[in-house]
């Protein structure tokens, strides 16, 4: 009797507990949630805020407000037990955690999303095109080196096939040293020299061509404050060729030999009469053989030659001289040869603008001077220059080159200017 007293006494308590969790509904649901689940109570947060969000949205309505006043209802009355379970499993379901795929963005918001993302692909477009317009073209990368080589000297560049090129040069040197005079007094002297020369140009092939220059020469010659000479008269003119052997490389290095004759066409300094005149040429024929190299470094353009100078022998002269208090008759010079090198580097400011920078350097040998019964001789020596040198295109088809030498030794002069402005026309 008393094991069944026990046991109707347990159903009895459970029937109560089970009517007092039917009556606190929603509350009591809500409160065990969280503590069997505490790990998700940030999530479950946020869910309720989208419900509420929801209920509000839905409150908006018109069509909805039938299942919105039902919903509300069903919340102000707790004594219907269906209703309620069936919102707390509405409830639980809208706080499971839902991947990000699968929310739903404002469609609201998809015409804005698109405008603006068609400004960023404008804006990166439009970025795009300006930077093609600043980025050079192989054809216009490969005609600005050009120029710049060009501003360095013809030497370092082609003309191409069926081209004819008119250059007219305008050089200044001036030259100053001290020398000793007849009496052992120190006297200064002074040397000017312009030339104007007409250099012709034409490209046989695209990897030769030909070329002549005239010079017209005028020297002025101060020596100390009482005498001066002056003089107008031809110089040597001279004519050679350009020959590329091997196209330019993967690298962009180019090869160009040059090759050049210079006739003895000026006044000779050694068949004139030294205390009234002065010459125009060197007096004797000239040979120069030379290989000039060049390579783009983007931004820039480096270069540089080295050549070898033969000077002939010049000989059955009867030039008389004085030589202290005697005269003598000079009868052979043999002027010493040269080996030159230099080697620099070119740059474009702008699209209208080129400046480089090289330095030359010439090695001379000993020369020989027979008079009758001596011979005299002369010891080797060094000579370097600094020069600078520029470009400006001032046409669609017109450029001005201009230099600035500076010698750094006595044997060259100590500064010298010049000016060229080609002319070119295709056959």
């Amino acid at each position: 009797m008393l094991f069944l007293f026990l046991c109707i006494t347990s159903a009895w308590a459970q029937e109560q507990t089970s009517a007092q969790a039917t009556d606190q509904g929603g509350v009591e649901t809500q409160e065990q949630t969280p503590a069997q689940a505490p790990d998700q109570a940030g999530v479950e947060v946020q869910d309720q805020a989208e419900v509420a969000a929801q209920e509000q949205t839905s409150a908006q309505t018109p069509d909805q407000g039938g299942v919105e006043t039902q919903e509300q209802t069903s919340a102000q009355a707790p004594g219907q037990a269906g209703v309620e379970v069936q919102g707390q499993a509405a409830g639980q379901a809208l706080k499971q955690p839902r991947p990000p795929s699968q929310v739903t963005p404002d469609k609201n918001d998809i015409p804005a999303r698109i405008e603006a993302l068609q400004k960023q692909v404008d804006k990166l477009e439009q970025e795009a095109a300006a930077r093609k317009k600043l980025q050079m073209s192989e054809e216009e990368k490969k005609k600005s080196e050009t120029e710049v080589l060009t501003a360095v000297g013809r030497e370092y560049t082609l003309l191409g096939k069926g081209k004819f090129e008119l250059e007219y040069r305008l050089s200044y040197d001036y030259n100053a040293l001290d020398q000793i005079g007849e009496f052992l007094d120190v006297e200064h002297t002074y040397d000017h020299t312009i030339t104007h020369t007409i250099t012709s140009t034409y490209g046989i092939r695209n990897n030769f061509s030909l070329n002549m220059s005239l010079p017209i020469v005028y020297r002025y010659n101060q020596i100390g404050t009482s005498t001066e000479k002056d003089t107008v008269d031809l110089g040597d003119i001279s004519a050679g060729f350009q020959y590329q052997p091997i196209k330019q490389t993967k690298d962009g290095s180019s090869f160009i030999i040059n090759a050049i004759v210079s006739t003895p066409t000026g006044s000779n300094p050694y068949k004139i009469n030294s205390d009234t005149e002065i010459s125009t040429g060197n007096g004797v024929y000239l040979g120069s053989l030379g290989v000039n190299w060049s390579k783009p470094i983007d931004p820039m353009v480096i270069f540089g030659n080295i050549g070898y100078i033969y000077k002939n022998p010049l000989s059955d002269l009867h030039t008389h001289m004085t030589m202290g208090e005697s005269s003598v008759e000079l009868k052979r010079v043999e002027l010493g040869d040269s080996i030159s090198m230099g080697f620099g580097f070119g740059y474009s400011i702008s699209y209208l603008v080129s400046m480089s920078q090289q330095l030359s350097l010439s090695y001379v040998t000993g020369s020989k001077y027979r008079f009758t019964g001596t011979t005299s001789k002369s010891g080797a020596y060094t000579s370097a220059a600094y020069i600078i040198g520029s470009g400006w295109r001032v046409g669609s088809k017109t450029n001005i080159y201009t230099s600035l030498e500076i010698g750094l030794t006595p044997d060259r002069p100590n500064f010298g200017i010049s000016l060229r402005v080609p002319l070119n026309f295709v056959f």
